[in-house]
């Protein structure tokens, strides 16, 4: 499964270096939802990323090329760190390949458990490490080491201000948690096919990104049957599958028809694949 990665690994290492005079293009810094934190509680906190025009990061899944972004806490005892979440991705295509990522900004969102023992009216300092790639014509890994100080205090947190409408946007743009539809899957050969019965009459389903690398093939355009009620997408495999997961995991995306227009919208689906599948 992680050969597309170390194949783009090699393709990174080829490419020429390409340093802005001020460093990276791409800006990192940890932004907090709440003015505090109180003991027993979930805070928010953004990785917020800024790129330079024309370049780009990666989403979890970065396709063909790239890498995806990573963090690593340092967090005082009391505090438990969740997974990152990640907006809807774009699809940039290159002569490398389709690749998944954000250009321009975005919030990659990840939730503080605090523990109800968390001593209160004392400041607490939120270190991150944080590793990306960024990529224009060519491209750079970059890194930073971040912090936040925090007060604990023992009420609820008030949302500051200056960031709500990014988090309110941010939570926009994650991927639903379900698809209102009946969902099957299954292998035939070296496409995988997904059916959607009973889907929404304004979704219009477009493509489906796996949620790991060297399951699907990132740059194939999937055909999309329509019969009644069922839409079924197949999907050709990676080329770099040796034996496919028991679930096909991913984030499908549609098109969202509303009155004033459609929008781009995905969901996270988790489907099994009806057939035990056999090695290539």
């Amino acid at each position: 499964m992680h050969l597309p990665i170390q194949v783009s690994l090699i393709v990174l290492a080829l490419l020429p270096p390409l340093l802005a005079e001020d460093g990276f293009h791409t800006r990192a810094s940890l932004v907090a939802e709440q003015a505090w934190v109180q003991p027993g509680a979930v805070q928010t906190v953004a990785l917020r990323l800024e790129m330079d025009e024309g370049w780009h990061t990666y989403w979890r899944n970065p396709g063909d090329s790239g890498l995806p972004t990573e963090i690593s806490w340092s967090l005082p005892e009391g505090l438990q760190a969740g997974e990152l979440q990640w907006p809807l991705p774009e699809i940039f295509e290159s002569e490398a390949g389709t690749s998944y990522g954000y250009a321009k900004e975005v919030w990659l969102l990840c939730d503080l458990q605090a523990s109800p023992t968390l001593t209160v009216g004392v400041d607490i300092e939120l270190r991150a490490r944080v590793d990306w790639l960024e990529c224009k014509e060519a491209c750079i890994p970059g890194s930073a080491e971040l912090s936040l100080l925090l007060p604990v205090r023992n009420e609820e947190p008030r949302t500051l201000r200056a960031h709500r409408d990014a988090f309110r946007d941010t939570r926009k743009a994650m991927p639903g948690r379900t698809v209102d539809a009946s969902l099957s899957a299954w292998r035939s050969g070296n496409v995988f096919h997904a059916s959607l019965r009973d889907l929404p009459r304004n979704l219009l389903p477009l493509k489906l990104l796996a949620r790991e690398g060297g399951v699907l093939d990132h740059g194939a355009t999937p055909i999309i049957h329509h019969e009644a009620d069922e839409a079924t997408l197949l999907l050709p495999a990676s080329p770099w599958l040796t034996e496919a997961p028991e679930t096909l995991k991913g984030l499908l995306i549609c098109r969202r028809k509303g009155f004033f227009g459609s929008r781009r919208v995905g969901f996270q689906v988790d489907i099994p694949l009806a057939v035990a599948t056999e090695k290539k």
